[in-house]
């Protein structure tokens, strides 16, 4: 026979907020620029990807130079106030397990 005995304790606290804006007023983007090498991957190639490193470079510098058209200002204030949540997850648990023979 035996006995087991255990204790599970998991705090977690969630924040998402989503905010994509529309933004399809500015100057034209040339991809190749931020295109990389393919991934290894054991299936198979994936074919070639985009660097996100110099996605997030490009706009730190010229993120200004774009902007909504009227007809997205109104979709874009909804989405920033809609699907946003706040959710913490408070679990203790203990059990404990006997075994006879």
């Amino acid at each position: 026979s035996s006995l087991k005995m255990g204790v599970l304790g998991r705090w977690r606290e969630r924040d998402v907020n989503v905010d994509e804006n529309e933004l399809r007023r500015g100057p034209a983007i040339d991809l190749s620029d931020w295109t990389t090498a393919a991934p290894e991957h054991r299936g198979g190639t994936l074919g070639e990807s985009i660097g996100s490193d110099g996605m997030r470079r490009y706009w730190n510098t010229s993120g200004t130079l774009y902007s909504a058209r009227p007809q997205d200002v109104g979709s874009n204030l909804q989405v920033s106030l809609q699907d946003d949540y706040r959710a913490t997850e408070d679990v203790f648990a203990t059990y404990a397990m006997g075994t006879w023979d």
